[in-house]
């Protein structure tokens, strides 16, 4: 399922439930090693050697990041060798589908990456284990995070996620195209006023069969970064829509400006071209010269055009303290798994463990742990 379609469903359901008054209700690389689980297995019999036991852990993605996966993984084997790991992964369009029946099932992963946006259903059913003693205990070491990281973990006062990489959606502009073209780049801090106008000068001078930028009016992350940006956001705390009527209008006017100026490609052109697949995609083929994507995206997409490109922020109203939204990918543990220790062990690996640090690097963003930030610096080309 794409991006687009998985929006739609997903706005689809938004003003269903708006309509149906509905309420929502360690350390370094030798640290984590000395914290043997042996001592603290579960079910174990406490005899000095650790009990055998195969631990599931499922995430998704594409083939690239399934292969940094599986080296980490080869890795917390060694480390650990009374601990199998049985891997299970798939893409993200088929992931939930399969974790849903596996959570009906009771027969859940023990550790597995969860997405912000999916949590609250399966916290609301007991279905993601509370993790904050296993914190306090240090199994999982935050100890060195960004407290805005942590917290974004927390849902109704309660840790059920940890982050394993922070984003927040961007705009990346091509900046020879902008040159040639001889347009002035966008700045970092602009609005959505100045992203139309902009769009509309670039147009002007761009070739036939190139457009300023895609159209982005279905786009999850920046439908809500509009509402953000005016002090507003999807839903209230009670499960209630937090924006209005007019807000809405708005929001729709600025692409429909833009269609009307021929600064976005027709939609039979653009679902030509998948956005999963930035080698494939628009921006990266220099068909269109501005993309909103989430930032740890920047990278991957310099990595694969030969013109060089930059990012500003999305763009925002007046008040440019508004609009941006911490968000990222989380990993949580079963609440009926029979290893919680172990699954712990194995989160602390992902977090704090430099072999594990060096394979993912940023595939999923910016890191919680300063250190692990740190230790990576040297290792990364100039667009990450």
């Amino acid at each position: 399922m794409g991006r687009k379609r998985r929006f739609v469903v997903w706005l689809a359901m938004l003003l269903s439930v708006s309509l149906a008054a509905c309420s929502a209700g360690t350390a370094n690389n030798g640290g984590d090693q000395g914290r043997s689980a042996g001592s603290g297995a579960s079910g174990g019999d406490n005899t000095g050697s650790p009990q055998q036991i195969e631990l599931r852990v499922a995430w998704w993605g594409g083939e690239a990041r399934h292969s940094r996966w599986n080296e980490v993984v080869d890795k917390f084997e060694k480390t650990y060798p009374h601990i199998t790991v049985k891997r299970e992964y798939t893409d993200i369009s088929a992931f939930f589908d399969k974790l849903n029946t596996q959570m009906a099932g009771g027969a859940a992963p023990d550790v597995l990456t969860m997405a912000r946006k999916f949590s609250n259903d399966y916290i609301q059913r007991g279905q993601l284990l509370e993790l904050d003693s296993l914190i306090a205990s240090k199994d999982i070491d935050l100890s060195d995070f960004n407290q805005q990281i942590i917290d974004s973990g927390v849902i109704n006062g309660k840790t059920y996620m940890v982050s394993i990489g922070s984003i927040v959606s961007g705009t990346f502009y091509n900046a020879d195209m902008f040159q040639r073209a001889g347009v002035e780049p966008p700045r970092f801090d602009w609005t959505w006023d100045e992203f139309i106008d902009k769009a509309i000068e670039l147009q002007a001078k761009l070739p036939e069969g190139v457009w300023a930028t895609g159209d982005f009016s279905m786009d999850e992350y920046e439908f809500r970064a509009f509402f953000l940006g005016r002090g507003k956001d999807l839903y209230t705390p009670e499960g209630k829509l937090a924006f209005d009527k007019q807000d809405l209008i708005d929001w729709l006017t600025i692409w429909d400006t833009l269609r009307k100026s021929g600064a976005v490609p027709p939609p039979e052109v653009q679902a030509e071209y998948p956005a999963e697949i930035p080698e494939n995609g628009m921006f990266a083929l220099g068909k269109v010269a501005m993309l909103m994507r989430p930032q740890n995206q920047f990278h991957v997409n310099q990595n694969v055009m030969e013109d060089n490109i930059d990012i500003v922020r999305i763009p925002t109203g007046e008040d440019r303290n508004l609009g941006q939204d911490l968000d990222g990918t989380h990993i949580s543990i079963y609440a009926k798994t029979k290893y919680p220790k172990e699954s712990a062990l194995f989160i602390n690996y992902l977090l704090n463990n430099t072999d594990a640090v060096n394979i993912l690097k940023l595939e999923y963003g910016p890191l919680g742990s300063a250190k692990m930030n740190e230790a990576l610096m040297s290792q990364l080309s100039e667009p990450e």
